[in-house]
Formats: C-alpha cells, sequence, structure tokens
C-alpha cells in the first residue's frame, strides 16, 4: 500500500509539472491569433501590434541567463513559483491594457517573468524525481508543447468570437496563479554539492576553444532556426486574415504546425536517428524550398496549412538534434549552455516575426513562403560551418555516440 501511495503521488507531481509547461505555452502562443483583433481594439498598424507577441519571446529568451543564476541558489520550487505567480500578475496586467503601450510592456514583462518554468520544471524533473520515473516525466514535459499550442488556439478562438480579446489573457492568469498554487504536491530536496578538494581547478572554468568553436556554431543555427520557425509561427494567423480568411479559420493554422509538431516527433526522431545535424539542416531546408510554389498555385488556406505542416516537419527534424549539439558541445558548462541557446531561439524568434509581419503586410502570402523559403536555404548555406561539429545524434534517452563520432569532433 505505501508503494502504491508513492507511486499515486509521483503521478501527481509529474502532472503538476507537466501543467506548467502546458500553461506556459498556452501564454507563449497565444497572443499570436489576436493580433488581427489588437489592430482593430488599438488603431495600430500590424508591426507595432506585432511587437504584442514578438516582446513576449523577446523578454523570454533574454531572461534565460539570470534566471538560471537565480535557479542554482534557489532551487527549481521556489523557482517555478515564483515565475508562474509573477506571470499571472502580468497577464492579468494584459487583460486591464488600456493601451497598446500597456500591453506591450505587460507581455514583454511576462515573457521574461515566465522564462525559468519550463527550466525549473525539466530540472526538478532531472534531480528530484526518481530516476525510473525521470524518462516520463521528461516526456510529459515535452509533449505539453503541441498540446499548448492547441489550447493557445481554442482560447483566442473563443475570445475572439466573443469580441473580447482581454478573455484570452485573463483566463491564461489564472491558469498561471493555478499551477503556481499547484506546486504544493511537491517538495524541494536539494542535492547535497559535490566535495571539491582544494587546490582542484572546477572543470566548469576550463576553457576549450574548439568546445566554445561548437557552441558558436549551434548558437547560429539555433538563431535561424528560432527566426524562421518561431517566428514563421507567430504571424501565421495574420497572413492568414490578411489574405482574407476568418479570424478563427485563420487561427486554425497554427494548430495544424502545433499538430504537426506533436505528431512528427517521435516518428522523425526514429526515422532520422542516422542523419547528422548537417544533414537535417538540408532536409529542412528541402522541406521549405517549394513553399513558394505553394503559396503561388494553392488558395490561401491550403497554402498556409501546407507552410504550418512543413514548418512544424522541419522543427521536428532538426530541433531535438541541435538541443543534443548544444548539449554535448561542451559538457562542463551545460547549464549556461543551454541558457544561451533558448536565448538564441527566441531572439531569433522575436526578430523573425517582427520582420515577417512587415513581409506578411506589404507583400502577401506569395512574398511570405519566399521569405520562409529563403531561411530554409539560409540553414543549407552555413551546413558546412556546422559539418565541424560533427555527428550529433538525438539521445534516445542514452545520448551516446560511436566512435566515428569522436574522430569527427576531434
Amino acid at each position: 500500500m505505501p508503494a502504491q501511495e508513492s507511486e499515486a503521488l509521483q503521478r501527481r507531481r509529474l502532472v503538476r509539472l507537466q501543467c506548467v509547461g502546458l500553461v506556459s505555452n498556452v501564454d507563449r502562443y497565444v497572443s499570436a491569433p489576436l493580433l488581427v483583433a489588437l489592430t482593430s481594439r488599438f488603431h495600430a498598424p500590424l508591426t507595432a501590434v506585432a511587437v504584442v507577441a514578438s516582446g513576449h519571446l523577446l523578454g523570454y529568451g533574454l531572461s534565460q541567463l539570470p534566471w538560471g543564476a537565480l535557479l542554482a541558489r534557489c532551487g527549481p520550487l521556489l523557482t517555478m513559483r515564483v515565475a508562474l505567480t509573477g506571470a499571472a500578475l502580468s497577464a492579468a496586467a494584459a487583460a486591464a491594457a488600456p493601451s497598446l503601450g500597456w500591453l506591450i510592456a505587460a507581455r514583454v514583462i511576462g515573457g521574461a517573468l515566465l522564462g525559468a518554468a519550463v527550466p525549473a520544471a525539466l530540472l526538478y524533473v532531472g534531480t528530484r524525481v526518481p530516476a525510473t520515473a525521470r524518462p516520463n516525466g521528461l516526456a510529459a514535459i515535452v509533449s505539453a508543447n503541441g498540446l499548448g499550442i492547441a489550447v493557445a488556439v481554442a482560447l483566442a478562438v473563443v475570445a475572439t468570437s466573443a469580441d473580447a480579446w482581454w478573455l484570452a489573457y485573463a483566463i491564461t492568469a489564472a491558469a498561471l496563479l493555478a499551477c503556481a498554487l499547484g506546486l504544493n504536491v511537491l517538495r524541494e530536496q536539494p542535492p547535497k554539492p559535490a566535495p571539491v578538494s582544494q587546490g582542484e581547478a572546477s572543470p566548469s572554468r576550463a576553457w576549450s576553444a574548439p568546445a566554445a568553436y561548437r557552441v558558436a556554431r549551434t548558437l547560429v543555427l539555433v538563431l535561424v532556426e528560432g527566426a524562421l520557425v518561431v517566428g514563421a509561427v507567430m504571424v501565421l494567423p495574420t497572413v492568414a486574415d490578411r489574405a482574407g480568411l476568418d479570424r478563427r479559420v485563420a487561427a486554425l493554422t497554427l494548430l495544424v504546425f502545433g499538430l504537426t509538431m506533436a505528431l512528427t516527433g517521435q516518428l522523425l526522431s526514429r526515422w532520422l536517428l542516422p542523419f547528422t545535424l548537417a544533414s537535417r539542416a538540408r532536409l529542412a531546408a528541402v522541406l521549405l524550398a517549394g513553399l513558394p510554389l505553394a503559396g503561388w498555385a494553392f488558395p490561401p488556406l491550403l497554402a498556409l496549412s501546407i507552410l504550418a505542416l512543413l514548418l512544424g516537419a522541419a522543427w521536428s527534424a532538426l530541433h531535438p538534434v541541435l538541443q543534443a549539439a548544444a548539449t554535448a558541445s561542451w559538457p562542463d558548462r551545460t547549464p549556461a549552455v543551454l541558457a544561451l541557446f533558448v536565448t538564441a531561439l527566441f531572439v531569433g524568434g522575436a526578430a523573425g516575426s517582427q520582420a515577417l509581419a512587415s513581409v506578411a503586410t506589404s507583400r502577401g502570402i506569395v512574398m511570405f513562403t519566399v521569405v520562409c523559403a529563403a531561411g530554409g536555404l539560409l540553414l543549407a548555406g552555413i551546413e558546412r560551418g556546422t559539418r565541424g561539429m560533427g555527428r550529433y545524434r538525438e539521445p534516445m534517452g542514452h545520448g551516446r555516440h560511436d566512435a566515428r563520432d569522436n574522430e569527427e569532433t576531434t
């Protein structure tokens, strides 16, 4: 009986952590389907309103390094509570925003405050959850990404149907606060620090030029990936609206991306396991190369659905191996490298969403697909730079690579 109670408690804790990942993604993506409604509400151009979405990404990305330092001092549980509570207050402020400037400020601050939630949840699973339950815990949090996009789309559709854009932020604020309060079933158990003998140099202080080079190359790719995929996804509903689609139908293009990411993740992970990082970059370029033809030849809804589908497939093909490359590039400094990884991803997404919103407003759907295809070609163009990083493979629970990989990375 005690063992059964222990397993039930572990499940409850993992559900709470999964809710953290789910609600964090809802807060991140809920602004994208609302951009058109916000242009009408505040009588502002799309390029100005797009800062509501891109500002959240920017705040999220730039907050990673400060949150990493606080996470090391305070532990994941307290950090999650602070981040979720602050993000809830910020979302409530966004719901009550009397002006566009107020709304943008609330979303930027909300993104910065929420930047610690998912990393802290992953750290909690990695250090506080028993080893037997750890893989399921990590998979549960990651699987919440696609579901979070679906919930964000549904929430935005309900809010726009009711002609009450603020309702989406109000419900998100309540969900974030509920997640913060629901963490009471978790217990903080700080791991004991490993003793370091006097005179022994900390391995994290060792400088390695080859490792720094590999990290820099990975970050360049992640920056381009963020601008291309995250940036494009943020403005997909707006592009659909500009093409004459109903606002509720336009929001569904974002749902196509979320479902593709959720459904193709495991399939592509197994199929592309032998592929190198450079090969996956070329594959992403190939997937996106036909987008201009789709934008020219097909009706807007079908063209944008194809765009969302290919963006989701490109993400599933490239992003996991980029994460693996970042982790393996400099093992002694993995926390700092991962913080820079997230920063590059979302700073790139913020810049990409602003640029693509301008393209969508002035040039239309065909030019939008051309720019996305050009982003894929840019990934292929830096393939020669990524080749020096070696054959990083997605770690199927082990994170191993063979002797040939070692030869190529040395």
